[in-house]
């Protein structure tokens, strides 16, 4: 954002392609932007830079054509067209909702494989009827089962052929069964909005000496103690229970998502800012968007991780809003 905001500001070309080419390597490294994000990225700059289209799609060049070289490798490689062969895996996890006597009656007669009856992301062994772990290619990182930790290495290539069959299941149970994925959905949500001390991983003896601030932390400044007003607890399809309560950020994020859609709607034009704020106001609303609804509706699990991505573009925004606050008032 601050190479973009650079630009706007001055229109250097340097800027502009320094900017494209950052989106580029995010797209490189952090599977939930899709090359789709930079396509859509590069788009909205073209509409709000009309006048310099023929530069922008210059500096555009090199970054895609990175993206779309490894996008082709992995084609001939490994026959996907994409970035990551694990879509299919994180798809599946939108599929957990579904009761499991729902699932093993299609199993049964046949609808779906019997890999819908193992929880995606396991190791090798549970795999070994499904896809072909012994195979060698000679390179030690898509060869080896485990890795030296004794931690399942998830870029066997054998885990390709997986995620693809979880991909099709996903995709059939999620065409049978909407109102389940609508579920998990939902739930989505409210992992991405929930504070990260409620799902800590790894709880360890740190977790405990800091345990009095933490609770500080959840119960006044995150207003845990609105847990009283509405509190749940359910059992997923694994037998693990999972508690579901209210507290202030499922008051606030929501405000500040259902702001940006109003702002870029509509309400960006009727402010009092420069033409370069509105540009970059427009921007953060792009980014906040498509973290909040994409990674939501693909991904189940730490999905707070998300919402860390685009916290900083929050403030900026409302930096730039009180801005056009201040510049009403005294005008």
């Amino acid at each position: 954002m601050y190479l973009i905001r650079k630009y706007f500001l001055g229109g250097k070309t340097r800027h502009l392609f320094l900017s494209i080419s950052a989106w580029g390597v995010i797209v490189l490294t952090r599977t939930a932007f899709h090359p789709l994000w930079l396509l859509s990225g590069i788009a909205l700059l073209t509409m709000l830079r009309k006048g310099d289209i023929k530069r922008i799609l210059l500096c555009s060049a090199l970054p895609v054509t990175i993206v779309t070289i490894l996008m082709l490798k992995n084609g001939v490689m490994f026959n996907f067209f994409g970035l990551t062969s694990w879509y299919g895996m994180n798809l599946y996890k939108m599929t957990l909702s579904i009761p499991r006597d729902k699932l093993e009656s299609l199993v049964e007669s046949d609808a779906i494989s019997r890999l819908a009856l193992i929880p995606p992301f396991q190791d090798p062994d549970q795999y070994r009827n499904f896809a072909d772990f012994d195979s060698a290619t000679g390179i030690k990182v898509l060869d080896q089962r485990y890795r030296s930790t004794s931690y399942p290495n998830y870029n066997h290539r054998a885990y390709v052929s997986i995620s693809k069959q979880y991909f099709a299941i996903a995709k059939d149970l999620i065409v049978k069964y909407p109102q389940y994925y609508l579920l998990s959905v939902g739930k989505a949500v409210y992992r991405f909005l929930m504070p990260t001390s409620d799902k800590i991983i790894f709880p360890g003896q740190n977790r405990q000496k800091i345990k009095g601030w933490i609770d500080m932390y959840e119960s006044y400044l995150l207003g845990g103690f609105l847990s009283s007003l509405w509190q749940t607890r359910y059992i997923n399809r694994y037998g693990q229970s999972r508690t579901v309560h209210f507290n202030l950020l499922y008051l606030y994020i929501p405000f500040v998502y259902l702001g940006m859609i109003w702002f870029l709607l509509k309400g960006i034009k009727n402010t009092d800012l420069d033409r370069n704020d509105k540009a970059t106001l427009h921007m953060i609303c792009f980014q906040v968007l498509y973290v909040t609804s994409i990674c939501n509706l693909v991904e189940y699990g730490e999905n707070m991780r998300f919402r860390f991505i685009i916290i900083p573009y929050i403030y900026i925004g409302f930096a730039l809003l009180l801005k056009s606050f201040i510049k009403k008032r005294v005008s």
